[in-house]
């Protein structure tokens, strides 16, 4: 079983109320929950958010060798994600946080595993976030029960999961069983995080908490 080793977490910078709204941060393989939250330090900009950033101890799930290669690794993230999932509503349970009002970010291997959570579980999420991510198994994803929208970064020079052998049957596949995405793709880039991204996500969850919060009064 998973255990998750560390955890930080943050409240807004400009705000004291009550938090409405909560982010969960999921690292990538070899990354820490430290660098998640300092590649996203703008979003605590952002008014009554409380921000989650959870690692594993070892790893979210085996590394795969190749979609070939990765019966490990399905049965990892299989045995693992309810885990993972029971941990994360523990969390916005305390906080009092609302699941449609909760944000799933994450990159690479995290990305994963916000993608199982939202595929398996069909949680109506505020908004899922997958930055260099895939679903290991693209053509067993259950048809669309949520209305969640995904955010799909991703690289056509990915060296980690290749857009011809993991991204794009990804994209095809969600989009078929019926699932929001809204895609921003480049030609370069590789496995990283830029600038541009952090910022088109930082105005995309200010939008939706600011909405979300007016429509309180």
């Amino acid at each position: 079983m998973i255990t998750i080793s560390n955890c930080i977490c943050r409240h807004s910078r400009i705000s004291l109320e009550k938090p409405t709204h909560a982010i969960i941060l999921l690292p990538g393989r070899n990354n820490s929950a430290e660098m998640m939250m300092d590649v996203f330090s703008s979003i605590f900009e952002i008014s009554r958010l409380v921000v989650y950033s959870i690692q594993p101890e070892n790893e979210w799930y085996p590394i795969p060798n190749g979609i070939d290669d990765q019966v490990d690794a399905v049965n990892g993230l299989d045995e693992n994600i309810s885990s993972i999932r029971d941990y994360i509503f523990d969390l916005l349970k305390k906080d009092e946080i609302k699941t449609e009002n909760t944000i799933l970010i994450g990159f690479s291997a995290g990305a994963v595993v916000a993608l199982e959570l939202l595929t398996k579980y069909q949680d109506n999420f505020s908004l899922v976030v997958c930055h260099s991510g895939a679903i290991l198994l693209p053509d067993e994803i259950k048809k669309a029960e949520t209305t969640t929208e995904i955010m799909l970064f991703h690289r056509k020079d990915d060296y980690c999961f290749d857009w011809n052998e993991r991204y794009l049957p990804m994209k095809m596949n969600l989009e078929e069983k019926g699932y929001n995405i809204n895609c921003h793709e480049s030609s370069w880039g590789n496995h990283l995080i830029y600038k541009t991204d952090i910022e088109t996500i930082y105005a995309t969850i200010s939008n939706r908490v600011v909405e979300s919060n007016d429509n309180l009064v």
